[in-house]
């Protein structure tokens, strides 16, 4: 994973699911030396909010690591535990989590009414955790802020389709995410003060679970030793219990982004 900004980047469909394990061959590394990658890069979504089309913003990206501790976009600071010859990881770290409505762009602007008035939730910092084996991964997230009170889960998957001898790769991505009710409802529910029949905002809440699954595809290009091109493309189907909420106005959420790397 590439970087220290907004994690709601993760809901918008596991974008970066795993870019790091293609690049990151690209520069051996000792165990104890500092690896450090930076960069920027263009995003954009089609976000799912009721009114709200594409949107774009410039990403920072940053993947520090030296031994076992690492910062990046999920954890500000986190800890690899287990590593057995890159087959085999485990690891843990604290992070922050916001994927309430203006969470992921700041200024999100909707030309429905809904959210006219509307207060969107407040970001959690959440202990994130999981294990990656070969092409496959499975991680988990838990608020420790008493916002959401929520874990959610996610299994992914990321298949090499074609690495050539001059630095060009592309591999395909599936993620299949579990957000548990609590979540779902404070990021897409409404209750209290937020209720507001007049604009369409009415009370929604759900003791159900959901869903969302995304597929998509990666590709990287070694310009030189120290940089490389990223590039990933993007669709996450939404789960029903979460397009049935007021405030969403699809059951889709597309997303693109191009950026460049540079290694220390």
């Amino acid at each position: 994973m590439i970087g220290i900004f907004k994690n709601s980047v993760a809901m918008a469909g596991g974008l970066f699911l795993g870019l790091a394990s293609m690049y990151g061959n690209a520069s051996e590394q000792g165990q104890d030396d500092w690896e450090v990658k930076i960069g920027a890069g263009v995003l954009v979504a089609d976000l799912p909010w009721k009114g709200v089309g594409n949107e774009m913003a410039i990403v920072p990206m940053a993947d520090i690591k030296k031994g076992n501790w690492f910062s990046n976009e999920n954890s500000t600071i986190g800890y690899q535990f287990l590593n057995l010859n890159d087959t085999f990881t485990a690891y843990a770290g604290l992070g922050y989590r916001n994927e309430g409505y203006d969470s992921l762009f700041g200024n999100t602007s909707s030309d429905s009414k809904v959210f006219d008035g509307y207060d969107a939730p407040e970001g959690e910092v959440v202990l994130n955790y999981g294990a990656r084996f070969l092409w496959f991964g499975v991680s988990g997230h838990t608020d420790l802020s008493n916002e959401s009170d929520a874990t959610n889960f996610a299994l992914s998957a990321e298949v090499p389709l074609y690495e050539s001898a001059y630095g060009f790769g592309i591999s395909a991505q599936a993620q299949v995410r579990w957000l548990d009710s609590d979540y779902v409802n404070t990021v897409y529910g409404i209750s209290g003060k937020n209720i507001n029949a007049s604009v369409g905002r009415t009370a929604y809440q759900t003791d159900d679970s959901a869903v969302n699954v995304t597929f998509g595809l990666n590709a990287y290009y070694q310009l030189t030793p120290e940089i490389t091109l990223i590039g990933s493309v993007s669709r996450t189907e939404l789960d029903s219990v979460i397009s049935k909420s007021p405030l969403v106005g699809d059951d889709t959420m597309d997303v693109a982004f191009i950026g460049a790397l540079y290694t220390f």
